[in-house]
């Protein structure tokens, strides 16, 4: 048989269309009535299947078309509709000559039994005449036709939310709502116009959170996903509604401040912001901390349009993130210049690690009581071939971003492992080594089995080595970092929280942590004699450690005045410039042999 479909729903004509083909009928379609009966002529169908409710001219209309025409009424007619049909609408159908009014779901044995009978009767010559419209049919007929007006109405207004929705999502980020990209550069070039005519400066600020992905790795991105939500309307309750806050990607944010948004304005913004983000989150009974570094570029004077813009505040945040990260600073030409010597930077690191390009230096830890070293914190240096010794300033952060922070992590672990092994076998008794974690190091799923392994590949006693990571690392799991804790200090090593002073701790999270030592961060102790609130912070800080059973070492001691409040107030040890740089290992163990102290 020759059969048409009608019907505007696609699957429904690719399922009728694919069934009946299986079963050896020739098979054409179309959408509405109109293209139906222009099919018709062209196709001249043995039998049609048509839908009820379609746009220009309905199944309804169809049909009473055909069957007015004497050359095609004997054509038959099969309606289907929805799950459900009208009585009245059966009725309607019957009256119209249609020979059946089938239910869906269509291509089934049902369907096709059907199908078959209609085929048969065709092959009889039984087929319904259309009867003389009466008063009940044109009433069925009007009822069908609002009927079919509500639908089409309906479908209208899903067509108009669904584009809609579609320009929405193609100018927001689906998972904070706030505007994307393409919508953030729209609004920056609207307000450059807006800026020149009224000749007023124009401020763009790029938020890049820190060390975002490590948290991100240890919560799973569906946590992550929810503190990004919640990092966005702190963001936004930061700024006014006339201010655009945009989501670029991943960790990613910028702020337009539209005109006027001079620089002092500008600043007053960045520290609100970071006072916003230093707060904790709290997230299912957990607290994360997560801070921001924030570049900043000036229209007109950084770039005339939205890309440059941004990209130069893209560069301003790479100083904050070198220079210790939580942070805000503007964009200056010396960046520009910059740029492409961090690019050659990031290629030489790479190499560095495999030509042994590293290496470790020592800075002795002196007990205040004794005077005597009794251990040394291991810092690693970068002896470039041509640029001489770079400091971990100039380094550590492109490793961070390039991933190659847990295999140098390694190298310096095993290195100052092995050397404090050859030096206590030399005789130079309880000398212990600290090693700083980085944050991927900390999160790192194998850490404990690293640790281990290298213990007993260089044979050193796990009491011999000191853990050393920073309040900001701690804090951004607690319940996680307990764990990784444990099983680290399970293995008989022992932690000390560096830069405390700097993050966000609370003493109710402190006490649950297996720490043994804390570090007084060298800002408050450059303060010393000289600051009455980094001496009431430092006093402060004492006092609390030893409260906890825990030590106490300053870093960065550089003056006697110093070191005399630090041991008036009970501090444990320090480690500075006042007594020693950090030292190559032959320096270091000259220094062991000729027994230097503390000189009080």
């Amino acid at each position: 048989m020759k059969i048409l479909i009608v019907d505007d729903n696609e699957d429904a004509k690719i399922i009728l269309t694919r069934t009946l083909k299986h079963h050896e009928h020739s098979v054409e379609s179309a959408s509405n009535g109109v293209e139906a009966l222009s099919v018709v002529k062209i196709f001249s169908p043995q039998l049609i299947i048509s839908d009820v409710m379609m746009p220009e001219m309905d199944g309804f209309q169809l049909c009473r078309e055909l069957k007015t025409d004497p050359s095609l009424q004997k054509i038959p007619f099969v309606f289907y509709s929805a799950s459900y049909v009208d009585p009245q609408d059966e009725r309607l159908a019957a009256s119209m000559g249609a020979s059946r009014f089938i239910v869906k779901p269509l291509g089934g044995e049902a369907f096709l039994r059907v199908i078959n009978e209609v085929i048969e009767e065709y092959k009889e010559g039984r087929l319904p005449l259309p009867e003389k419209p009466g008063e009940e049919e044109s009433i069925l007929l009007r009822r069908h036709e609002t009927r079919l007006t509500d639908k089409l109405t309906k479908k209208e207004k899903e067509l108009k939310d669904r584009e809609e929705r579609f320009i929405y999502l193609v100018h927001h980020d689906p998972l904070t709502d706030l505007p994307n990209r393409r919508l953030l550069m729209d609004r920056v070039g609207q307000a450059i116009k807006q800026a020149d005519r009224d000749e007023t400066p124009l401020s763009f600020l790029f938020i890049d959170l820190d060390r975002f992905k490590f948290i991100n790795d240890a919560v799973g991105h569906e946590m992550g996903d929810r503190l990004l939500a919640a990092v966005a309307r702190r963001l936004k309750g930061c700024v006014r509604g006339v201010n655009t806050v945009s989501r670029l990607m991943g960790d990613e944010f910028a702020i337009l401040l539209s005109p006027p948004s001079d620089m002092q304005h500008t600043v007053a913004i960045s520290q609100k912001i970071l006072a916003a983000m230093s707060q904790p989150l709290t997230l299912d009974g957990r607290d994360f901390i997560i801070s921001a570094s924030i570049g900043i570029s000036l229209y007109p004077t950084d770039g005339r349009n939205g890309e440059t813009l941004l990209n130069r505040a893209k560069r301003a945040v790479y100083r904050v993130k070198e220079q210790g990260r939580n942070g805000y600073r503007f964009y200056s030409e010396e960046m520009n210049l910059q740029s492409g010597e961090r690019i050659v930077l990031q290629s030489e690191l790479r190499r560095a690690l495999n030509r042994e390009e590293f290496r470790v230096y020592y800075q002795p830890q002196v007990d205040l009581i004794t005077g005597k070293i009794f251990g040394m914190e291991a810092l690693v240096r970068w002896q470039h071939p041509e640029r001489g010794f770079l400091s971990p300033a100039a380094f550590i952060p492109l490793a961070e971003e390039m991933n190659l922070i847990v295999p140098l992590g390694e190298w310096v672990l095993r290195t100052a492992c092995r050397q404090t092994k050859a030096w206590l076998d030399a005789g130079f008794s309880e000398l212990r080594i600290a090693v700083n974690l980085s944050t991927r190091q900390f999160q790192h799923r194998e850490l404990s089995e690293l640790v281990g392994n290298v213990l007993k590949e260089t044979n050193l006693d796990p009491k011999y080595l000191d853990l050393e990571i920073t309040e900001t690392i701690t804090m951004q799991d607690v319940e996680k970092s307990i764990v990784i804790m444990n099983q680290l200090s399970d293995l008989g090593v022992e932690f000390s929280v560096d830069d405390f002073g700097t993050g966000y701790s609370s003493l109710s999270y402190l006490k649950r942590f297996p720490l043994n030592t804390l570090k007084i961060d060298r800002s408050f102790v450059k303060g010393l004699s000289e600051d009455h609130d980094a001496e009431a912070i430092t006093t402060a800080i004492i006092a609390m450690a030893h409260n906890l059973h825990l030590k106490v070492i300053a870093e960065g001691v550089e003056s006697k005045e110093q070191l005399k409040f630090l041991r008036a107030n009970r501090c444990d040890a320090m480690q500075g410039f006042y007594f020693s740089r950090p030292l190559p290992p032959k320096d270091f163990v000259a220094l062991l042999e000729e027994e230097k102290h503390l000189e009080f």
